[in-house]
Formats: C-alpha cells, sequence, structure tokens
C-alpha cells in the first residue's frame, strides 16, 4: 500500500481492497499475479525502490463440501 506513481500517490488501502475484491473468484496463485501486475500499471513499471511482502492463504470452507463429513 506504501508504493507510490510518478505523482507520488500512494496505491493506498482503498485501490488494495477493490483488487482483492476483484479477483475473489480466483486462487491465490491468480490473484498474487493480479495484484502484481496492479501494482507495476499502477507505478508505470518504475523500479521498485523497496521491498513487496504478501502473504496469500488459500481457503477452503469446509461447511461446502459435497460430501459431509463422518462423524464418528
Amino acid at each position: 500500500t506504501e508504493m507510490q506513481n510518478a505523482a507520488r500517490e500512494f496505491y493506498g488501502d482503498t485501490r488494495l481492497n477493490e483488487c482483492l475484491h476483484d479477483g475473489l473468484q480466483l486462487n491465490g496463485e491468480e490473484l498474487l499475479h493480479r495484484l502484481l501486475e496492479a501494482l507495476h500499471r499502477f507505478s508505470e513499471n518504475r523500479a521498485l525502490l523497496d521491498d513487496i511482502a504478501v502473504v496469500c492463504i488459500d481457503y477452503h470452507d469446509r461447511s461446502q463440501r459435497a460430501v459431509p463429513p463422518v462423524s464418528g
């Protein structure tokens, strides 16, 4: 969220949330690629001056499983 473009605007939480929301249907790897592409577009492909750290977790809602869990 701290990445800046040529106008010295920050990428910010709002843009990050929009990118993540737009990628809800994607798996973790696809979402990561989408985010990195968005950051590069925003920065107008300028060299990175800082590191990028992203943690991506694929969550599978077990309550939506086709086969109910075995109780025992």
